[in-house]
Parts: C-alpha cells; sequence; structure tokens
C-alpha cells in the first residue's frame, strides 16, 4: 500500500493502517478526499470496514475503485 502524498492527514495515516492488512493502495491527493484501489476484496467489505471507523464512503467509482470523503 501507498500514499501518494507525503501530505497525509492524521485521519488518512489512520485509514492507511486500517487497510495496511487488506491489500489496497491508497492515494491521498490533497483536499479532504482520497482514492482507494483494492484488490481481492469487493466494495462492499471494504466499505463496512472505513464505516466501523465513521469513515464516509462518498462513492464506488468501480468494482475496484472507491472515493472516501471526511
Amino acid at each position: 500500500m501507498k500514499f501518494s502524498s507525503e501530505k497525509a492527514s492524521n485521519k488518512q495515516k489512520q485509514l492507511l493502517e486500517v487497510l495496511s492488512n487488506h491489500c489496497c493502495n491508497v492515494f491521498a491527493p490533497e483536499g479532504d478526499k482520497i482514492l482507494i484501489r483494492f484488490y481481492g476484496y469487493k466494495a462492499k467489505q471494504i466499505k463496512s470496514i472505513l464505516e466501523e471507523y465513521s469513515i464516509k464512503v462518498d462513492k464506488v467509482r468501480k468494482y475496484d475503485d472507491m472515493e472516501v470523503i471526511y
């Protein structure tokens, strides 16, 4: 898993830790949205993991991408 930005917020860093065991790439552009690309997991599974940490999923763009908004 990688962050594409060194300017990740604490919440984004927490998300990185949460997803570190789930075979994901997390791209953190500036602003309040990040993009998660994940492999081997369905969107629903990743969405439930995020919701457990009170992280709102803005939209699922494809079967293997989702945007998350804080």
